[in-house]
Parts: C-alpha cells; structure tokens; sequence
C-alpha cells in the first residue's frame, strides 16, 4: 500500500497488487501472496459494520478495476491502430 500511495502512475506492478488485493478482500480461495498473513481476518465479525464497509470498498475497487482494464484496451487499440496506419 505505501507503494501505491507513492506511485505516479499505476504500472503492471501496482495493477497486478490492485487485483492481489481485491482478490483478498473478496475472500477469493487462492490469494497467493496474501495466504501467510490471513490471520488478523479471525478478529472480525461476519455482522459488523466493518464488514459491510469492507464489502461496498471492495465492489469499488472492482469497479475502478474494470475501468482502468478499459481503458488499456482502448489505449492498445488505439496504439494498434497507430502501428497499422504507419506500415500503410
């Protein structure tokens, strides 16, 4: 997180630890880097307010997430296109 709070720009890196942290945050299974530090996870309560709170942040980020995948695709598309224009 203090690499995020200091980045200029979200690179393969920050995206890639964006989508670690979401996968987190929605319990996913298989969270890979997260699995050695689950443990502060047992403190919760399941019918807290935290938890809801949690849960509306993580559709958040889910949503940017989606968004900034859009937006490389048209970027990419956009590029492509560049490429395909200057070999014509």
């Amino acid at each position: 997180m203090s690499q995020l709070r200091g980045a200029s720009r979200l690179d393969r890196t920050i995206r890639l630890w964006l989508v670690e942290l979401h996968r987190l945050l929605s319990l996913d299974p298989d969270i890979g880097a997260f699995e050695s530090n689950l443990s502060f996870w047992t403190s919760f309560d399941p019918a807290g307010p935290e938890v809801e709170e949690i849960c509306l942040l993580t559709d958040q980020l889910h949503d940017l997430l989606v968004e900034i995948g859009e937006r490389d695709d048209a970027r990419d598309a956009q590029a492509l296109a560049f490429q395909a224009n200057d070999a014509a």
